[in-house]
């Protein structure tokens, strides 16, 4: 199969990046090196095509194939804890029942590795026996910590690192080129997950390149020459740091964020990416950039070596902004993704664990929001996604129900069957 089966898209309408699908896809095989679309897709059993619809006349797009996965919707609550854990655990430990309660009705959790990890796991495991299915990520800095000590996993993070650093922001940004860093978090993350409290981990900040943020003022300090030359050195220790990862762990969930981990060596070890801010993340570019591309969400089953996981999150009060959370929801359900709305940073101000649409659980025999875990009852994909005739509507239908898509007007539908 080609990158782009036909020659022509007729009533096709452009992206909002200004750049038809079949332009994109072009442009996908032009800019990736290493691998044609060709290869790229047939490798993981993932064809995204052109193909012909004898009913309308017109060509559609159409992602051929389907890998099997959890049912659908997934439905992730991110953090919900500050770094002391509440208010699932109150200052004097006592676990917050409705707290946990509220938690467990998420079919997907990601924890940071904070108090709750060495002072209360008990709080960790009592939302696990509400919600025996749930599946807990512990997510983990990446290379950025904070001054602190003692026998806690902060602690032993900032010792471990010692002056191996350059200053960003309020915190600090270890020296990823360094093999002891990198040994450093090896060693810490492997005891997360050897803890058995988890079932994979979320490792933030890896980013292609760091200079973007302004972690380096002076190259010198840390032995490179230029900024060139430390951010390529970086890329190498981020690979070593999720290629041991996958060695210690090779049937862990592992997550990346802060960008595409798949462009460094060892990065493609990974099951997938978390999508920040969506649709609006990756390098500025829109939906299509983050669906379509290569580093989209459709193309991350081809990159990414075990089964793909990828999260699709952003940030809209349901008061305010519902459409764009349902959006994101139903975007994640084109693809292997799992959806998350909430702020970046936990703020027990703002009630986010509250935060719901009715497309979170719905009854499959009414199609009326119901209660209970949230997620899964759209079921198993019976298909992959696919471009409607009209030639902007995504669709995937599932074993009790269909998403639909619309990436121009930021609109969707999701439905159990009539």
């Amino acid at each position: 199969m080609g990158a782009v089966v036909g020659t022509e898209v007729r009533d096709r309408a452009a992206s909002p990046e200004g750049m038809d699908p079949v332009s994109q896809l072009r442009q996908v095989e032009e800019s990736v090196s290493h691998v044609t679309v060709n290869e790229m897709f047939e490798r993981s059993g993932v064809r995204i095509a052109l193909v012909p619809d004898p009913a309308t006349g017109r060509d559609r797009f159409q992602v051929m194939t389907c890998p099997t996965q959890d049912p659908f919707p997934r439905i992730m609550l991110h953090e919900g804890c500050n770094g002391r854990g509440y208010p699932l655990v109150y200052a004097d430990g006592v676990l917050n029942e409705s707290v946990a309660y509220k938690i467990a009705r998420f079919g997907w959790w990601c924890v940071g590795a904070t108090d709750l990890y060495d002072l209360w796991p008990g709080a960790i495991r009592r939302v696990r026996e509400l919600n025996p299915k749930i599946k807990i990520l512990v997510h983990v800095l990446g290379p950025t910590f904070w001054p602190s000590s003692g026998p806690t996993y902060t602690g032993r993070l900032a010792e471990g690192i010692g002056e191996r650093w350059v200053m960003w922001g309020s915190g600090m940004y270890a020296d990823l080129s360094d093999p002891v860093v990198i040994d450093v978090l090896l060693t810490l993350y492997s005891e997360l997950l050897a803890s058995g409290l988890y079932d994979g981990i979320m490792v933030d900040g890896m980013t292609f390149s760091d200079t973007w943020i302004g972690a380096l003022t002076d190259p010198n300090e840390v032995g490179t020459g230029t900024i060139n030359e430390y951010d390529a050195a970086v890329r190498v220790g981020k690979g070593v740091l999720l290629a041991g990862l996958r060695a210690r762990f090779p049937n862990t969930l592992i997550v990346t964020n802060g960008g595409p981990g798949v462009f460094y060596p060892g990065g493609e070890g990974a099951n997938g990416h978390w999508r920040e801010n969506f649709p609006l993340q990756n390098d500025g570019g829109g939906w299509w950039a983050n669906m379509l591309a290569p580093r989209g969400l459709f193309g991350d089953p081809a990159f990414y070596r075990k089964r793909p996981y990828s999260v699709i999150a952003t940030t809209a009060n349901p008061a305010i902004d519902r459409s764009r959370a349902r959006f994101a929801l139903a975007s994640s359900c084109l693809g292997e993704g799992i959806f998350v709305d909430g702020p970046g940073d936990f703020n027990p101000a703002i009630p986010y664990m509250d935060w719901a649409q009715p497309e979170y659980r719905l009854d499959r025999r009414t199609g009326a929001a119901a209660g209970g875990v949230y997620g899964g009852w759209l079921g198993r994909p019976v298909r992959a996604a696919y471009l409607k005739p009209d030639a902007v509507t995504w669709r995937r239908d599932f074993a009790f129900g269909f998403v639909e898509v619309n990436p121009n007007a930021w609109t969707s539908r999701m439905e159990v069957w009539p």
